[in-house]
Order: C-alpha cells, then sequence, then structure tokens
C-alpha cells in the first residue's frame, strides 16, 4: 500500500487536492508564490520611494520658506524682493499668511536698487 493510498484510506483525501501534489503543481505553486513575493517586495519598493519623495519635497519647502524669511528679515534688494514676489504668488500648498510680500520692504530707507 502506498502513501497515498493509506492517507485516502483513513480519509485523509487532501493529498490529492493540495498546492504540492506532483511536480508539475509543486512547480506551479513555486512560480505563483515567487510572483507574489516579487510583486509585494515591488509594492514594498514604490511605497518607500514615495514617501522618500514626500519626505524629499517636505524638507526642500521647509528650507524654501526658511529661505524666503531670511531674505524678508535681511532686506534684500529690489531685484531679489522681485524675484521673491514672483515665486511666493504662484499657488502653492502652504501660503505665509503672517508675511505681505505685497508691501515694499525698501521704503522709507536709503537702500537703491541695483
Amino acid at each position: 500500500m502506498s502513501y497515498q493510498d493509506s492517507l485516502q484510506s483513513n480519509g485523509h483525501g487532501f493529498a490529492q487536492r493540495g498546492p504540492l501534489r506532483g511536480n508539475g503543481h509543486r512547480s506551479l505553486y513555486i512560480k505563483t508564490l515567487y510572483k507574489a513575493m516579487v510583486i509585494d517586495f515591488l509594492c514594498h519598493i514604490e511605497a518607500l520611494c514615495e514617501a522618500m519623495i514626500i519626505d524629499f519635497f517636505c524638507h526642500i519647502e521647509t528650507l524654501y520658506e526658511a529661505m524666503v524669511i531670511d531674505l524678508l528679515t535681511s532686506r534684500p534688494s529690489a531685484r531679489q524682493w522681485s524675484l521673491i514676489s514672483y515665486v511666493t504668488s504662484r499657488s502653492s500648498a502652504r501660503q505665509c499668511s503672517s508675511i505681505s510680500l505685497h508691501q515694499d520692504p525698501l521704503r522709507g530707507n536709503d537702500h537703491r536698487s541695483l
């Protein structure tokens, strides 16, 4: 009596239904498992890349805002002010509501444009 015959006679018919019944089915099972693992790996890599890109842009935005505030507090030239006004007037995710970019910071002092 073979192993499979003994399993069937004991009521364990799962040997005929399992994913590893024979070399052809075992190979298909391994290929399917491999594909699922690759897809899962690629999904993790994609999520990590997206998180890294979002993190990068958040850092860039923070640095950009800090540079703008630094430029505003160090009394930029008229040329720099024009560039700041142009860049910050474009729509962005966050607006600096406490800083008025339409007010001329050079009014009232002796600075002249270059």
